[in-house]
């Protein structure tokens, strides 16, 4: 099943810049170094990168713990250790496949199935913008919130 949201990946000859249409995120991989930097915990982590053939693979640590793993509500802890492997299928097609070791939160490495992206290209116009409005807040509490946390609202 491929995914709704595209993406765009620019190479520099330091970086990899990979640019989302959801929630316009960006992030930074490495490409010049192996070792990871220790800048404190952040949303996205440190992420270095290295080509195996045709497959691009990242090493990302460093994550802080207030995200989530996924729209069910997974958690991670601050130990995660996030390994993905990134193959071009064509064009406008990206594969994914990744593994989350996270001994805090976790007994056994998480495998990924495979998840396929749509790249974003010209010809398809830019990015397009993409808010969380507020009936999705609403639908994410009757889903997520209120089951999880029964009283959360107290």
């Amino acid at each position: 099943m491929a995914a709704l949201l595209p993406f765009e990946i620019v190479q520099t000859p330091d970086r990899v810049h990979m640019f989302f249409e959801w929630q316009h995120m960006w992030r930074e991989i490495w490409v010049n170094r192996r070792e990871h930097v220790n800048y404190g915990p952040t949303w996205l982590g440190d992420s270095v990168g290295w080509w195996e053939g045709d497959t691009f693979v990242v090493d990302t640590v460093g994550f802080n713990d207030k995200s989530w793993l996924d729209s069910e509500g997974d958690i991670h802890s601050d130990k995660m250790h996030l390994v993905e492997r990134y193959q071009r299928v064509d064009k406008n097609t990206m594969k994914l496949n990744f593994t989350i070791e996270d001994p805090k939160a976790y007994t056994q490495p998480w495998v990924s199935d495979t998840k396929i992206y749509t790249l974003s290209s010209p010809a398809k116009g830019p990015l397009q913008e993409v808010f969380c409005a507020y009936d999705e807040e609403q639908s994410f509490t009757e889903k997520i919130r209120d089951p999880a946390v029964p009283n959360w609202k107290k």
